[in-house]
């Protein structure tokens, strides 16, 4: 630890106990560290950070995830745990665990006991996002939980834009886009002329029954299928770090597709190329975001 961590970490645990700088502590440490304790005003954060370093991955789990292992505490614990979490999820898990009142300022020390046994309890005591910072789809660590899902309706978009020149009839073709969201038939324009080297079997639009669910169910699905093939090569602590973003229905799909016997036959050339397809469509996704 540096000095000057060192002291600001001093100088945050005093006021965050509201215990006084006062001679005694002159005395122990020296008058010169005592000043520089003393003008010390660190960000409130800082003794989160310094406490739970783990705290801003753990912030971009999903909710759903929490429920088992949250169930696996007895009586207040529950409540406790809950409310050293960050919105939404504690929002999310006192709505879904029917606590109408969560405890108020916890200690940092306590926050800290808590959250180092819940990362435990989720497998994720080694983990650190950070080491994938250099990866060509680390952005998909950076987006939010309704950026992701995005993400995946577009990427699925590439398998219509595949089939749809193939499709007869105006009326038909009219009625399969605005089945589409805004942000799928604009994704659409961009790639209608986009040739894919690796085009999946076809979803079957030209016997396509106008279920508008199951043409929904059937694109998200091939999303999530092209992800797996995108992130087939980045270890499964990448794969575990994602899938833990998305919900938990939506991440056992995503770990589904990750089995061996349904990527055996990928080839290195087809990863490549729904990566691009990934990060255009993450690009996208968040350039919609941002114009909202």
């Amino acid at each position: 630890m540096t000095s000057s961590t060192y002291e600001t970490v001093l100088s945050t645990l005093f006021r965050s106990y509201q215990l006084p700088l006062d001679q005694n502590l002159k005395q122990i440490v020296g008058e010169e560290a005592f000043s520089k304790i003393d003008a010390a005003q660190p960000e409130p954060r800082s003794l989160k950070e310094f406490f739970f370093p783990k705290r801003d991955y753990l912030s971009q789990v999903h909710y759903s995830w929490m429920k088992e292992p949250i169930e696996s505490l007895t009586g207040p614990m529950q409540s406790y745990l809950i409310a050293c979490l960050e919105e939404p999820q504690r929002v999310k898990l006192a709505d879904l665990f029917q606590i109408a009142e969560l405890p108020q300022g916890l200690k940092p020390l306590i926050t800290h006991l808590l959250l180092t046994d819940f990362v435990k309890k989720l497998g994720l005591e080694n983990f650190d996002v950070t080491r994938f910072r250099e990866n060509l789809l680390f952005p998909l660590f950076e987006l939010s939980k309704k950026e992701l899902v995005t993400t995946i309706d577009l990427l699925g978009v590439y398998d219509i834009a595949n089939e749809l020149r193939q499709v007869v009839g105006k009326q038909r073709l009219q009625k399969i886009v605005l089945s589409l969201s805004k942000e799928q038939q604009s994704f659409l324009k961009e790639i209608l002329a986009h040739h894919d080297k690796w085009p999946l079997p076809k979803l079957g639009l030209e016997q396509w029954r106008e279920d508008l669910k199951s043409l929904k169910r059937a694109v998200h699905k091939r999303g999530i299928y092209r992800l797996s093939v995108a992130v087939k090569e980045e270890g499964d602590d990448f794969v575990d770090a994602l899938v833990l973003k998305l919900d938990i229905g939506r991440g056992k799909q995503l770990k589904k597709q990750m089995a061996p016997e349904r990527q055996e036959e990928i080839k290195e050339m087809q990863v490549k190329e729904f990566r691009k397809q990934v990060i255009k469509a993450i690009e996208y996704a968040t350039r919609q975001t941002k114009s909202v």
